[in-house]
């Protein structure tokens, strides 16, 4: 599959500037590189601007084993946006010596810009934070008419310290370890037919 890669710190390699639209992503993966340094969103729109009639299908978004990378998708700016069929893995934090302090596969919910329809469908969903999160930040609109359907949010036990082949950070720290799917602003979500697996109690915060 064709494959962009972030390689500096910050966010990226997709950043919509304001008034992008009608963009349809299908077979990617879109991943980070730069060993050590952290990346925040792989997909999100330029701060304050507003995108629309998005869809990603059937990609492939990962951070690293060790690395932290914060979050696949933030939706904050975007309306109209799909993503279906699709493959998040390795979203992640570390407690104590880490730079980041919440990680999801697909986060929105916050910013003043209108928000949603969403669609999040038949996808696997894997971090460490919150796997789905909306809200949590300062926010003066709310996301609608939000459909999360058929897909498996998933933390592996490879994560939980003392499990066999415990993986954490390169300082041996954990990731920090939250909610499958955490709801703070929102309205008219359809939350239905998801496998939600694994949560136990984190380790602390930085």
């Amino acid at each position: 599959m064709a494959k962009i890669t972030f390689d500096s710190r910050g966010s990226g390699p997709l950043r919509f500037l304001s008034g992008a639209n009608h963009y349809r992503f299908i077979g990617l993966e879109i991943t980070r590189d730069s060993p050590g340094a952290v990346t925040y969103d792989l997909v999100g729109t330029e701060e304050k601007g507003t995108s629309d009639h998005i869809i990603f299908d059937r990609v492939w978004l990962h951070g690293t084993a060790q690395d932290e990378t914060t979050r696949g998708i933030i939706l904050t700016g975007g309306r109209h946006v799909a993503v279906v069929d699709s493959y998040f893995s390795d979203f992640h934090c570390v407690a104590i010596t880490g730079a980041c302090g919440d990680s999801q596969a697909i986060a929105g919910g916050i910013g003043d810009q209108p928000m949603g329809p969403y669609k999040i469908v038949n996808n696997f969903l894997e971090a460490s934070g919150e796997n789905v999160m909306f809200g949590g930040g300062t926010a003066t609109s709310v996301p609608s008419d939000i459909e999360i359907r058929h897909n498996h949010l998933f933390k592996p036990l490879t994560w939980a310290p003392g499990s066999p082949g415990f993986v954490g950070g390169t300082s041996g720290k954990p990731f920090i370890v939250k909610n499958l799917f955490e709801l703070k602003n929102g309205q008219r979500v359809l939350f239905e037919g998801n496998i939600l697996e694994n949560v136990w109690r984190s380790a602390s915060y930085p």
